[in-house]
């Protein structure tokens, strides 16, 4: 018996060296400029942070805001296509996110990330906008709202968090926000596990995990602190008081709500929760779509927006 007991106290001592070295090596790695990992796009300065950005076209003014450990790359088949349709399309890495910096003294919080938008808005000479927010994004929108409510013609949700206690989402995201077992988990986010966590529920159709949509989540990490800021985020987001259902219901812009009929990230059941809440609102489920319709769907999704925000 006490044979046994040593054998199994230095395995755990093996495994535990083994994460520490592991998580060592991980942190001895120098970073990567996000200049040097990305060849779409630009990079401006806004307070201080330099955020990689794409604009295209001329008209009315739209913003596309990407979600938790996401870049603008999951806009990639609209921005274009929405230009084409008489608008001003811009998108951005949020802080913390993509090939922007990642500061480790910005405060990462849905209030840090509204009037960070705001900011950029001024950097870009926007004076009001339609937001359009996928996931995480949906709430920086929202915020942005509350925040600013004159630089915010419209709100576009899709998908969007905003609401306690889901019923959906991944157990590792929980995991994320505790410290020591967040970083380890951080530390293993090499290209093959990025590929199994596309593969376990983002999409409808698995078909979308190409080469290309996993290198878009996968060379962020190699950036300044691409590895920590989701933490960061994580950690600081109040996910289930930032917003809630009585302050969603002071929105007093339109909103269209689009879903992804198969998300198993944040059930369906909230698109219908929005559209009760926001008085002025428009609710679209989009069939064989799971938590990012503007890709799985592009088209319908992209006709939506465009009438949506051109609407007078």
């Amino acid at each position: 018996m006490k044979k046994t007991a040593l054998i199994i106290l230095a395995i755990i001592v093996l495994i535990f060296l083994g994460l520490g070295i592991h998580w060592a090596v991980w942190e001895m790695k120098p970073p990567v400029p996000g200049k040097d990992l990305v060849d779409y796009g630009t990079f401006i300065t806004v307070n201080g942070m330099q955020i990689h950005t794409q604009h295209e076209g001329t008209g009315t003014p739209v913003i596309l805001i990407h979600g938790y450990t996401g870049n603008l790359y999951t806009w990639r088949f609209n921005i274009s296509d929405l230009a084409t349709e008489g608008l001003s399309v811009w998108s951005m890495d949020l802080p913390g996110f993509g090939y922007s910096d990642k500061p480790k003294e910005f405060g990462y919080t849905l209030a840090d990330y509204a009037d960070f938008l705001a900011a950029f808005m001024d950097a870009e000479g926007i004076t009001k906008a339609t937001l359009v927010g996928n996931s995480m994004g949906g709430s920086v929108a929202m915020m942005t709202y509350l925040r600013h409510p004159d630089r915010v013609q419209k709100l576009v949700l899709i998908d969007s968090a905003g609401y306690p206690k889901e019923e959906g989402g991944f157990f590792i995201f929980n995991l994320m926000r505790y410290p020591v077992i967040g970083d380890l988990l951080m530390s293993f986010n090499y290209r093959w596990v990025i590929k199994q966590s596309m593969l376990s529920g983002i999409y409808y159709d698995n078909r979308f995990v190409t080469d290309d949509v996993i290198d878009s989540y996968y060379k962020v990490y190699k950036t300044e602190n691409g590895k920590k800021a989701p933490l960061w985020v994580g950690r600081r987001f109040d996910w289930d008081n930032d917003l809630n259902a009585d302050t969603i219901k002071t929105i007093a812009v339109p909103a269209l709500i689009v879903w992804g009929r198969q998300d198993t990230l944040i059930p369906v059941a909230h698109a219908y929760y929005f559209g009760r809440d926001i008085k002025d609102s428009t609710v679209v489920v989009i069939p064989e779509a799971g938590h990012l319709p503007h890709e799985e769907q592009a088209d319908t999704v992209n006709a939506l927006i465009a009438d949506f925000a051109r609407q007078k």
